[in-house]
Parts: C-alpha cells; structure tokens; sequence
C-alpha cells in the first residue's frame, strides 16, 4: 500500500510524506525537525519512516529546514543538478547540503528509497521547479488528512 501525506502546506511551510512497506521519502523540508517529529508520530511514524528527501524547488517554504535536515539527520537529499546549484549557495543550505547531496537524472528514473523517481521542469519562478513523478504514484496512494 502506498500512503500519501501532507504534514504541511501554505506559506509556514510545505512537506510530504510518500511511503510504502518498503520505506518512504520526505517532499520538501519547509518544517523544522521538531514538527515533523510530531506530525509523523501522529500518523504512527518516526524519523525512521524515511530515508531520503526530494525537493521541488528553492523556495523558501519548501527549504526552510533542509539546512538543519542534512546536519543533524544526514539523510540523502534529491533534486535536479540546478536546484543543488542553487541550494549549494544558499544561506539556509550552503553550508550542510554538500555531504547529502544526491543528483536526479533528467529523463532518467532514479531510485530513491526503493522507489522510481522521474522530474520535469515546470515553469514557476524559483531557479528551477520539478515536477516529481513516482512509481509507485502517490495517485495510487491511499490519503491523509
């Protein structure tokens, strides 16, 4: 089964959660470690539930944490070769992102926590935006909240 969560969305902070029995992927890092905490436990997960984040762009809602993500959980962080780019320079990422660093392919799938991973440029106005295509698909997921 594959479970599909948003443990936050809006302006404060985006980050999901996408699992099956196998493992599971954080999306987006816009909450700090103490909220995902809670939230996880109560849908009965821990920080163990995931083994890896994938991001979709450098917004700050959507990066906010990842700093403190990679220092104190040294968990793989995904993304395409701009957005590292990008995250390499930034004040909330530059200086712990290069240990977890981990490259998406473009055009390519990639796995990640057992799982396929596939992006596509969007246009939006960040240094570049991905749309995040999995197998299995959070569409195929079952809901919460």
């Amino acid at each position: 089964m594959v479970k599909f969560m948003s443990l936050s969305s809006g302006s404060c902070g985006n980050c999901y959660y996408l699992g099956t029995e196998s493992g599971g992927i954080i999306i987006d890092a816009g909450v700090s470690l103490r909220r995902l905490k809670k939230v996880l436990q109560e849908y009965d997960l821990t920080m163990d539930s995931f083994s890896a984040v994938l991001v979709t762009h450098d917004h700050l809602d959507h990066i906010r944490h990842l700093g403190s993500f990679c220092k104190r959980l040294s968990k793989p962080v995904y993304t395409a070769p701009a957005i590292h780019e990008a995250l390499a320079r930034h004040t909330f990422t530059a200086p712990t992102i290069a240990p977890c660093r981990r490259v998406l392919e473009e055009g390519e799938w990639n796995e990640v926590a057992g799982m396929k991973v596939r992006y596509f440029v969007v246009p939006h106005d960040a240094t570049q935006t991905c749309l995040l295509y999995t197998s299995p698909s959070p569409r195929d997921a079952t809901l919460s909240r």
